[in-house]
């Protein structure tokens, strides 16, 4: 049966403008086609569901509901696996970002969990039909009844440190709801709860106040309201020392003094400065105790103002002796309420009957984990056996043992319990002790140490932290499933340190971020303190082997727990990242993909937030680029999306960057990658070659190993196409510009790679490499092979705008003796063609034209064949690489300029840009038939006029 609560939100969803009426389902109209969506709704817990609404041209959309984090979570993973992108607009967990008339109503009912989508109406109500017949079918579970407090503890931890008053709020009343906790340990929580909320006014004026104040408590209920107490009464008159001792004296010790008991292990500052001040009360001062938070508070921020309230730091601190030997004295304080004192007595005295009477009472009454462990420990000395039917005579006396032997099954022996015979008094006892304590056990003990265990002696100890990493690092069962239900209190204990962080611990912080990450379950408030740890680890500055564990472990998460809300986590932890060294680029290259892969797709993530941090998070550079291909080992398949993401324009290609790169290509040449690897190289190769034949000062001589190794990587991993050919030409054109010695090395490589099967479009390509070799002074007979075989093969399947070329192809083929045949064929079809008189060259009149071209035949050969194609223009050749005044006044007097980029120095073009009359133009190689055939295109086109 469907709940008031639901049927009224089911009312409001089926109402126009949605075609589907609520009546007309209620009261069957549409038959039994929608009862599989609405029967998960029925009953006291309903589950997550799918609901159909019917838009105004009868198209669906699909909303997915649920109730909680889990489910959520649940519901999301089932969606996608059963509908996903294959029938609708779902995409990984999340959906477009479309706005809907219903998404008010069903995020106020669902608390803000569900999501929507559209696609193929008819195939995604069957697949959710499907769905909903195989959760039907599944073995019924029924409702979960919690039976452990436990987990319940852990989420009230949870909430607590990721600041959620709601979700805390309500662990407690489920647990009281199930009789898991009693009244007044539902008190407790409630006390805690608003003091870690920092609720300090709700604390004092609690309606239970007067009876916490009267009763036991435990050490962090009584720290909260000492805390309270300061922050209302004393936090706004701390430069007045002589004002907080007359508020104290007068206001809080009438109403509070039960408070001040003892101290215990109490050392949060706002404590110690209480009880300071009722160590100093004129009426009966407590020396010892002013000795001791001195003692405490040495070298701390908070010393100075203990010791403003103490007179200063010359004053005398006297200690009185106070006398007491006997029992009944110890039982005297205790009357009195004096328990602290009553315990440093009685633990001191022989053992015996009423002695163990007033050390149980005294820990029941103190509650403080350091002096039960004291009490445990003094009994479990005992070398008789105790009888416990005669110690524990009255009722009292029963609860103060309870107390402190929550588990005992009331045996007359201690012995023959299941109790521990001790208590532990650290965090490395606790994991000693771990096998001897029930699960629950174990978590309540952590709950308490988190607040009552000593920092000092502990943390500062070297020896005891290393034991103590050592124990987080137990793969056992028991151990991890402790550690899943106390990892959070482990947390709140180094957190709430007050010299939190401490830059010598943050190996240890990085463990224990690591363990509570793999324990995590998605929930929104895990990922607030997941976010707290990470940047504290992040300014501590983490050394190479744990920031790679870091940004993996969180890889891992991420791709468990994706969503908006760790997406809004992890943003401002990757921004922090990137304006702090990276000693592991690429493990937070691999977090940044995926997050970016997610972003990138789903409008609701915040595109322009993610576009700020993208920016900063993806190599820019190519050194930066390769130097993470070439490291990676294992997961890298990301980089092959980044390459073209790369700004050459903003990149400073320094002599260091170029010996690196080269390194990297070495490796890759001598030893082949793996295919991956080798597939990403293929794709990257060509724009980087684009980058450095680009570059302001390409060709450097410091460079020509570089350019050699890019041009055989080229040969190696490249695709044979045009583009690459070009790339390698322009390459090569710089590398011999540089070192012409290599041109015969050079061309038998070229020639090797040249095997295959010869294309036409790529024959104009071809000749600009055959050339280049040709001006460098490659001999002809080893030029001849090629040209044999490309033009041979190709001669008769010229097309009409290839005519130019073919006078180029005669002209090498006469200077390298190639194919006789050919040759006569080729100039055979020259007499054939019906000559066209409209020379594109004929429509530039009295231009003065400058190549500015390193290439000084192929320059002065283009010239030549342009001034006699056209007397009326003037070609001049430059063939300086730098700036000067000739190149300057060439460029200053000249009509059009023709650049060849791939060797002239951008150094030249940056000199003569401000002195051009028109903008310049580029040739797709320095060879004469590409200088040619773009002035032809210039000619042709609307510039030119």
């Amino acid at each position: 049966m469907l709940s008031q609560i639901v049927q009224d939100f089911l009312n409001r969803f089926y109402a126009l403008p949605n075609l589907l009426i609520w009546d007309k389902i209620n009261t069957g109209d549409y038959g039994d086609k929608f009862k599989p969506y609405l029967a998960r709704l029925e009953g006291k817990y309903p589950s997550f569901t799918v609901l159909p609404y019917m838009e105004q041209d009868k198209s669906f959309t699909w909303f997915a509901i649920a109730f909680n984090e889990n489910s959520f979570t649940q519901v999301r993973e089932v969606i996608r696996s059963f509908v996903g992108t294959t029938y609708s607009s779902m995409d990984f967990y999340q959906v477009d970002n479309f706005n809907h008339i219903q998404d008010e109503n069903v995020r106020n009912f669902t608390n803000g969990h569900f999501f929507k989508f559209r696609g193929n109406d008819k195939a995604i109500g069957q697949k959710v039909l499907d769905l909903f017949r195989l959760l039907r079918e599944r073995p019924e579970r029924g409702v979960s009844i919690p039976t452990d407090p436990s987990p319940l503890l852990r989420t009230f931890e949870l909430a607590l440190q990721a600041g959620e008053h709601g979700l805390a709020e309500a662990q407690i009343v489920i647990l009281e709801r199930h009789n898991l906790i009693d009244p007044r340990n539902a008190l407790f929580m409630r006390i805690e709860m608003l003091s870690r909320l920092n609720c300090w006014k709700e604390i004092l004026i609690h309606p239970q106040m007067e009876d916490l104040l009267k009763s036991p408590r435990p050490a962090r209920v009584t720290e909260g309201i000492i805390r309270a107490v300061y922050s209302e009464y004393l936090k706004t008159i701390e430069s007045d020392s002589e004002s907080m001792k007359k508020v104290f004296s007068e206001e809080i010790w009438p109403v509070y003094q039960s408070l001040f008991r003892v101290r215990g292990s109490l050392t949060h500052p706002h404590v110690l400065m209480c009880f300071m001040l009722r160590s100093i009360m004129s009426e009966e001062p407590m020396y010892e105790l002013r000795n001791e938070i001195l003692s405490l508070a040495s070298g701390q921020a908070i010393e100075p103002l203990l010791r403003s309230l103490t007179n200063g730091p010359t004053s005398i601190i006297e200690t009185l002796e106070v006398v007491v030997s006997t029992l009944e004295e110890a039982k005297s304080l205790a009357d009195n309420s004096r328990y602290e004192e009553a315990f440093k007595l009685a633990v001191q005295l022989p053992l015996s009957k009423e002695q163990i009477q007033l050390l149980l009472i005294c820990a029941y009454e103190l509650q403080d984990l350091t002096i039960d462990k004291q009490v445990v420990d003094s009994i479990s000395q005992s070398t008789t056996i105790i009888d416990w039917k005669s110690i524990l005579t009255t009722r009292h006396l029963r609860t103060c043992f309870e107390y402190l032997y929550p588990s005992n099954d009331k045996k007359s022996n201690i012995q023959e319990s299941n109790v521990s015979a001790t208590l532990p008094g650290s965090w490395n006892e606790w994991f000693d002790k771990i096998e001897d304590f029930d699960l629950n056990q174990a978590t309540m003990l952590a709950r308490r140490g988190a607040v009552e265990w000593h920092r000092d002696g502990f943390l500062d100890n070297s020896a005891e932290m290393d034991k103590f990493k050592n124990f987080l690092k137990d793969g056992s069962k028991t151990t991890q499933d402790t550690l899943n239900l106390s990892m959070l209190y482990l947390l709140r204990f180094f957190s709430e340190d007050t010299q939190w962080p401490r830059e010598e611990l943050k190996d240890t912080y990085g463990e224990l971020h690591r363990i509570f990450l793999s324990h995590m379950q998605g929930t929104s408030e895990e990922m607030k303190i997941s976010s707290v740890w990470l940047h504290t680890l992040l300014n501590l500055g983490l050394p190479k082997d744990q920031y790679r564990s870091l940004f993996e472990d969180l890889t891992v998460t991420w791709r468990k727990y994706a969503s908006r809300e760790y997406f809004s986590t992890l943003v401002p932890v990757l921004s922090q990242s990137a304006d702090i060294p990276c000693p592991d680029l690429l493990s937070r290259c691999r977090l940044v993909h995926q997050v970016q892969d997610l972003a990138s797709k789903n409008k609701n993530f915040g595109v322009e937030e993610w576009a700020e941090v993208e920016d900063k998070l993806i190599p820019k550079d190519w050194d930066t680029y390769f130097g993470l291909l070439h490291s990676a080992q294992n997961d890298y398949q990301f980089l092959a999306d980044w390459y073209e993401q790369i700004q050459n324009k903003d990149i400073d290609w320094t002599p260091t960057s170029a010996l690196r790169v080269n390194d990297y290509f070495i490796d890759w040449i001598v030893e082949e990658p793996e295919s991956i690897k080798r597939s990403i190289l293929a794709r990257a190769l060509l724009p980087f070659v684009q980058f450095i034949v680009q570059y302001r000062d390409f060709p450097r001589i410091d460079d020509v190993d570089l350019y050699e190794n890019l041009a055989e990587a080229m040969r190696i991993f490249s695709s044979k196409n045009e583009e690459t050919l070009q790339g390698l030409i322009k390459l090569l054109d710089g590398l011999l510009l540089k070192k012409p010695g290599e041109a015969d090395t050079q061309w038998r490589y070229m020639k090797e790679w040249l095997t295959f099967q010869p294309i036409l479009r790529l024959l104009s390509s071809i000749f600009d490499c055959m050339e280049l070799f040709q001006d460098y002074g490659v001999p002809g007979m080893e030029i001849k092979p090629v040209w044999d075989e490309w033009v041979g093969r190709l001669y008769d399947k010229f097309e009409k705008d290839m005519d130019s070329l073919r006078d180029y192809l005669i002209l090498l083929g006469e200077e390298v003796s190639g194919n006789y045949d050919v040759l006569e064929l080729l100039r055979k079809q020259v007499q054939d063609i019906v000559q066209d008189n409209s020379d594109p060259l004929q429509k530039l009149q009295n231009m003065k034209i400058t190549i500015f071209s390193c290439r000084e035949k192929a320059a002065n050969r283009a010239a030549d064949q342009i001034m006699k194609r056209n007397s009326l223009i003037t070609v001049n050749v430059c063939t300086s690489d730098r700036a000067t005044d000739q190149t300057t006044a060439y460029a200053r007097n000249s009509d059009l300029s023709i650049v060849v980029t791939a060797c002239i120095s951008h150094a030249l073009t940056y000199g003569i840009k401000d002195h051009l009359s028109y903008e310049p133009i580029y040739p797709r190689s320095s060879g004469e038939a590409g200088i040619i055939a773009r002035l032809e295109e210039y000619a042709m086109s609307s510039n030119a006029s």
